[in-house]
Protein backbone atom coordinates (compact mmCIF):
# COMPACT_ATOMS: atom_id res chain seq x y z
CA UNK A 1 0.00 0.00 0.00
CA UNK A 2 1.59 3.54 -1.09
CA UNK A 3 0.92 6.76 1.07
CA UNK A 4 -2.92 7.24 1.23
CA UNK A 5 -4.06 9.95 -1.17
CA UNK A 6 -7.28 11.52 0.81
CA UNK A 7 -8.98 15.00 0.02
CA UNK A 8 -11.17 16.79 2.59
CA UNK A 9 -13.96 18.30 1.58
CA UNK A 10 -15.98 21.88 2.82
CA UNK A 11 -16.84 20.71 6.18
CA UNK A 12 -13.29 19.10 6.69
CA UNK A 13 -14.44 15.27 5.70
CA UNK A 14 -11.49 13.27 4.61
CA UNK A 15 -12.34 11.00 2.00
CA UNK A 16 -10.17 8.97 -0.88
CA UNK A 17 -12.25 9.60 -4.16
CA UNK A 18 -10.40 6.65 -6.02
CA UNK A 19 -8.41 3.36 -4.77
CA UNK A 20 -7.75 1.27 -7.74
CA UNK A 21 -7.83 -2.53 -7.22
CA UNK A 22 -6.86 -3.26 -10.71
CA UNK A 23 -4.14 -5.72 -11.69
CA UNK A 24 -4.25 -7.44 -8.32
CA UNK A 25 -5.47 -10.97 -7.79
CA UNK A 26 -7.84 -11.60 -5.48
CA UNK A 27 -5.45 -12.11 -2.56
CA UNK A 28 -3.29 -9.34 -3.44
CA UNK A 29 -6.53 -7.06 -3.32
CA UNK A 30 -7.98 -8.48 -0.24
CA UNK A 31 -4.58 -7.75 1.68
CA UNK A 32 -4.77 -4.13 0.54
CA UNK A 33 -8.39 -3.58 0.90
CA UNK A 34 -8.04 -4.98 4.64
CA UNK A 35 -5.11 -2.54 5.16
CA UNK A 36 -6.31 0.82 3.14
CA UNK A 37 -9.59 0.01 5.53
CA UNK A 38 -7.09 -0.54 8.46
CA UNK A 39 -5.16 2.49 7.98
CA UNK A 40 -8.27 5.43 7.07
CA UNK A 41 -10.08 4.22 10.13
CA UNK A 42 -6.66 5.22 12.09
CA UNK A 43 -6.31 8.47 10.25
CA UNK A 44 -10.08 8.83 10.42
CA UNK A 45 -10.67 9.16 6.65
CA UNK A 46 -14.58 8.69 6.07
CA UNK A 47 -15.18 6.66 3.14
CA UNK A 48 -12.94 5.50 0.36
CA UNK A 49 -14.01 4.08 -3.27
CA UNK A 50 -12.65 1.39 -4.02
CA UNK A 51 -12.36 0.66 -7.94
CA UNK A 52 -12.71 -3.31 -8.88
CA UNK A 53 -14.00 -3.05 -12.33
CA UNK A 54 -16.51 -4.38 -14.46
CA UNK A 55 -15.39 -7.60 -15.44
CA UNK A 56 -15.33 -6.44 -19.07
CA UNK A 57 -11.87 -8.74 -19.22
CA UNK A 58 -11.77 -12.38 -18.27
CA UNK A 59 -8.27 -13.69 -16.26
CA UNK A 60 -6.96 -16.31 -17.02
CA UNK A 61 -9.26 -18.75 -15.39
CA UNK A 62 -12.15 -17.20 -18.03
CA UNK A 63 -13.27 -15.71 -15.01
CA UNK A 64 -15.27 -12.14 -14.77
CA UNK A 65 -15.89 -9.37 -12.36
CA UNK A 66 -13.90 -11.49 -9.51
CA UNK A 67 -12.81 -8.39 -7.55
CA UNK A 68 -16.49 -7.10 -7.83
CA UNK A 69 -18.14 -10.41 -6.95
CA UNK A 70 -15.65 -10.92 -4.49
CA UNK A 71 -15.38 -7.86 -2.16
CA UNK A 72 -18.81 -8.37 -0.15
CA UNK A 73 -17.58 -10.80 1.56
CA UNK A 74 -14.15 -9.56 2.52
CA UNK A 75 -15.92 -6.65 4.48
CA UNK A 76 -17.54 -9.01 6.44
CA UNK A 77 -14.33 -10.16 8.32
CA UNK A 78 -14.89 -9.51 11.88
CA UNK A 79 -11.52 -7.29 12.23
CA UNK A 80 -12.96 -4.72 9.17
CA UNK A 81 -16.75 -5.11 10.04
CA UNK A 82 -16.54 -3.20 13.25
CA UNK A 83 -15.05 -0.56 11.63
CA UNK A 84 -17.39 -0.33 8.77
CA UNK A 85 -20.54 1.71 8.60
CA UNK A 86 -21.81 0.91 4.99
CA UNK A 87 -20.97 -0.24 1.47
CA UNK A 88 -22.72 0.71 -1.47
CA UNK A 89 -21.96 -1.05 -4.92
CA UNK A 90 -21.28 0.92 -8.06
CA UNK A 91 -20.36 0.30 -11.38
CA UNK A 92 -17.49 -1.58 -11.37
CA UNK A 93 -16.53 -0.57 -7.28
CA UNK A 94 -17.44 -0.15 -3.73
CA UNK A 95 -18.26 2.99 -1.95
CA UNK A 96 -17.28 1.94 2.36
CA UNK A 97 -18.28 4.27 4.50
CA UNK A 98 -16.24 4.26 7.62
CA UNK A 99 -17.25 4.66 11.58
CA UNK A 100 -15.70 7.79 12.59
CA UNK A 101 -15.57 8.48 16.42
CA UNK A 102 -17.32 12.21 16.60
CA UNK A 103 -15.31 13.06 19.53
CA UNK A 104 -11.91 12.93 17.48
CA UNK A 105 -13.18 14.91 14.34
CA UNK A 106 -12.61 18.57 15.08
CA UNK A 107 -10.37 20.34 13.40
CA UNK A 108 -8.61 23.75 12.44
CA UNK A 109 -8.71 25.86 15.84
CA UNK A 110 -8.87 29.54 14.86
CA UNK A 111 -8.92 31.91 18.06
CA UNK A 112 -10.67 35.23 17.07
CA UNK A 113 -10.83 37.89 20.27
CA UNK A 114 -13.07 36.05 22.75
CA UNK A 115 -14.24 33.05 20.63
CA UNK A 116 -12.79 30.33 19.68
CA UNK A 117 -14.17 28.64 16.06
CA UNK A 118 -13.99 25.27 15.38
CA UNK A 119 -14.03 23.19 11.97
CA UNK A 120 -16.33 20.37 12.87
CA UNK A 121 -17.28 17.11 10.77
CA UNK A 122 -20.82 17.34 11.47
CA UNK A 123 -21.26 21.21 11.17
CA UNK A 124 -19.97 24.17 9.32
CA UNK A 125 -19.02 26.08 11.60
CA UNK A 126 -19.35 25.89 15.76
CA UNK A 127 -19.00 29.42 17.48
CA UNK A 128 -19.05 29.68 21.13
CA UNK A 129 -18.03 32.52 23.68
CA UNK A 130 -14.97 31.98 26.20
CA UNK A 131 -16.83 32.49 29.72
CA UNK A 132 -15.38 30.11 31.85
CA UNK A 133 -13.35 27.45 32.13
CA UNK A 134 -15.24 24.27 31.79
CA UNK A 135 -17.48 22.36 29.56
CA UNK A 136 -18.25 23.72 26.20
CA UNK A 137 -20.81 21.80 24.12
CA UNK A 138 -20.68 22.67 20.37
CA UNK A 139 -22.44 19.71 18.94
CA UNK A 140 -24.70 17.14 20.61
CA UNK A 141 -21.71 14.79 19.86
CA UNK A 142 -18.99 16.37 20.68
CA UNK A 143 -18.01 17.69 23.91
CA UNK A 144 -14.66 19.69 24.91
CA UNK A 145 -13.28 20.56 28.01
CA UNK A 146 -10.88 23.70 28.31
Amino acid sequence: MDKLKYKTNEKGIKYIPKYDLHGLNKKQAYKEVNNVILKCSELEISSVNFITGRGNHQNINGERAVLFKTFPEWLNDPKLSSLIKDSVPGDGSYKVYLKIEENKTIKNVVQTGKEHIYKCFSTNFCAISIIAIGYYELDPHVLLEY
